[in-house]
């Protein structure tokens, strides 16, 4: 059972996959900035310690505030 807050390794794993292809296609479709920050989300999953997934959120409202213009 995982506790609030935490990811077990095969959702870390899957999260750091699709933060990667995310990285990947927002680069490519020109939007450098939210993939840098797409990249960044991948790395700290790479090296995440199980409980610390809560300082996740503030990579995804980056993330958010960056695409906010091109999302209607």
């Amino acid at each position: 059972m995982a506790v609030a807050g935490t990811l077990d390794e095969e959702k870390r794993n899957e999260a750091q996959s699709v933060a990667h292809k995310l990285a990947g296609n927002l680069g490519m479709f020109g939007y450098k900035e939210a993939g840098e920050i797409a990249a960044e989300i991948e790395h700290h999953l790479k090296t995440l310690v199980p409980s610390a997934t809560l300082e996740l959120s503030s990579y995804m409202q980056r993330l958010q505030a960056c695409l906010a213009d091109h999302i209607a």
